[in-house]
């Protein structure tokens, strides 16, 4: 047996545990595994947020989706196909986005320009993000979740770079929670509500 399908092995059996916990595991469950397991951190993640991402919605909220709903009975063979596949390089799903596109993601996704622009620069922790958003965004990118999550992970674009604000020049820091995001943003208070409940804060 090669080095390379050790290594797959080992991962797949690394994910099968994850997919045993993720029933009942939260973030932090997520998070120790991955810090548990540090050479399939990448792995794990995506797939942690490809099933959240993936899981029927416990919220009454089937009108308010952007994206048709995935079936629950598809939970298991989009994994079983996540599992068979490398994972993407991250490359930028926002690229090449004009005003009417942006316009069209930001009514989809029930988010504002001010979020869709922090995700682009990847200035939000993308452990934060709620799987809601992320499947409902890689749906109006026509993207899929893993890139997208990926993308989402890399570090933020504008990472060391000055920029002006009103105190003076400020440098850009690490990455903030979405939560935080939705609550400086300029979203009317229901639609902040509505993803501040989705992300658990």
């Amino acid at each position: 047996m090669t080095a390379t399908s050790d290594r797959s092995s080992e991962r797949d059996a690394v994910l099968a545990d994850l997919h045993d916990m993720l029933a009942e595991a939260g973030r932090g469950d997520v998070v120790a595994f991955a810090a548990a397991h540090p050479q399939y951190r990448s792995e794990i993640l995506a797939f942690a947020t490809e099933w959240i991402a993936l899981a029927p919605s416990t919220e009454d909220d089937a009108e308010d989706r952007a994206p048709p709903d995935i079936p629950s009975a598809s939970v298991r063979a989009a994994l079983e196909r996540f599992w068979a596949k490398p994972l993407p390089p991250a490359a930028d799903p926002f690229a090449d986005l004009d005003f009417p596109a942006i316009e069209r993601i930001v009514a989809e996704c029930r988010i504002d320009i001010g979020i869709l622009r922090k995700l682009e620069k990847r200035l939000i922790d993308a452990l934060t993000v709620p799987g809601k958003l992320l499947a409902w965004l890689a749906w109006s990118l026509g993207s899929d979740i893993a890139t997208l999550f990926s993308y989402l992970g890399g570090a933020p674009v504008s990472a060391g770079a000055d920029y002006f604000a009103p105190g003076g020049p400020k440098t850009a820091a690490g990455k903030i929670s979405f939560a935080e995001a939705v609550r400086t943003s300029q979203m009317s208070d229901d639609e902040k509500d509505f993803w501040l409940r989705s992300a658990g804060s």
